[in-house]
């Protein structure tokens, strides 16, 4: 059997609602019109609903679709990496379970990547806000020549925090199976919040050549949920602890202008602590430690832009409440915002 073109590797976890759509989704690419060109694995991340047993059934039906079961829950870094490990496509795309594509996305994008001889290939979102109903494209549209390749020091000030976009770690790339396996790359598996960044710029900062596309061929569900400061704490861990291994590999392969980058992005990072801590104060109306945090914030530009951001959207949110017929503005005062 000839090796396809491009394997889409989907990491599942309890995804039962939303995976059928997502395989659909990648059968119906328009690259694949002869069959035989494209496989789709799904890794099943040990699912306690019927995610596989669904996935199974699909497969039964359509070759082109492969189930991979991990009997321990890794997280979405080692889904893919198993995923990574079975594909036999010149291309690897990666595929959230909740989320689908376009049908003629990964024949543009391919027509894009040979063409610019790219090692990879990322698009632009449609985000669906679960919360709010708003659809809108993750970036703005960027570079007006897809064919120029994105660097290291490029992607990274695309990502800092506090974008009004979302930062381009977001985008789910398209990568050459023969640049992954030549530089052994592969996905961390002891972060499971910014190993999309980490991934992209470890790949860029071994000279992989990414270019970018304005098409917006995939659809990226934004979910929300009620996390606690506990996990939210944790995120944060995780970014910092992303951040601090990539700026100490700059620092160690002497490139002084992106360590610099990353120096900045890690003082904003760091200063998340001070923000969250003045905003958990004042939601549990703990005023007086709120100020002996509101007085930290003057050292943190970042945070001080995020509680402006927070209290503007509260006023814009109390003048909604006014506005509407038997309206009534909320009690929560900032912390809600952000």
């Amino acid at each position: 059997m000839s090796s396809p073109t491009v394997s889409v590797v989907i990491p599942a976890y309890n995804a039962r609602k939303y995976i059928g759509a997502a395989i659909e989704s990648a059968l119906s690419q328009t690259l694949d019109r002869t069959r035989g060109r494209l496989e789709v694995l799904v890794v099943d991340d040990a699912s306690t609903d019927d995610t596989a047993a669904l996935v199974e059934r699909m497969a039964g039906q359509d070759s082109r679709v492969r189930l991979i079961r991990r009997t321990e829950n890794g997280g979405p870094s080692a889904g893919r990496n198993l995923g990574l490990a079975e594909a036999r496509g010149a291309w690897i795309a990666t595929l959230d379970a909740d989320d689908w594509m376009e049908a003629d996305r990964l024949e543009g994008m391919i027509a894009v990547g040979e063409g610019a001889g790219a090692d990879l290939v990322a698009d632009n979102l449609t985000v669906h806000d679960e919360r709010t109903g708003e659809v809108r494209h993750a970036f703005r549209p960027w570079p007006s020549d897809p064919s120029a390749p994105v660097s290291a020091l490029d992607f990274c000030r695309l990502d800092r925090p506090g974008l009004r976009d979302m930062g381009l770690g977001y985008a789910k790339p398209m990568i050459r199976s023969a640049f992954l396996n030549r530089h052994g790359l592969r996905y961390a598996e002891d972060v499971r919040v910014g190993e999309d960044f980490d991934f992209f710029m470890r790949c860029l900062m071994r000279g992989g050549r990414l270019v970018f596309t304005n098409a917006p061929g995939y659809h990226y569900t934004r979910r929300w949920n009620t996390a606690s400061l506990t996990s939210e704490t944790q995120a944060y861990e995780n970014l910092i602890r992303v951040n601090r291994r990539l700026l100490e590999e700059a620092r160690a392969g002497q490139d002084p202008v992106l360590a610099r980058e990353l120096a900045t992005r890690q003082r904003m990072l760091d200063s998340h602590a001070p923000f969250r801590d003045f905003r958990e104060a004042v939601k549990s109306r703990r005023y007086g430690q709120g100020a002996c945090h509101l007085v930290r914030l003057p050292f943190h530009p970042y945070a001080m832009r995020r509680l402006a951001r927070a209290l503007l959207l509260r006023l814009k949110e109390r003048a909604r409440h006014r506005a509407a017929p038997g309206g009534h503005p909320s009690v929560n005062g900032v912390a809600g915002g952000d």
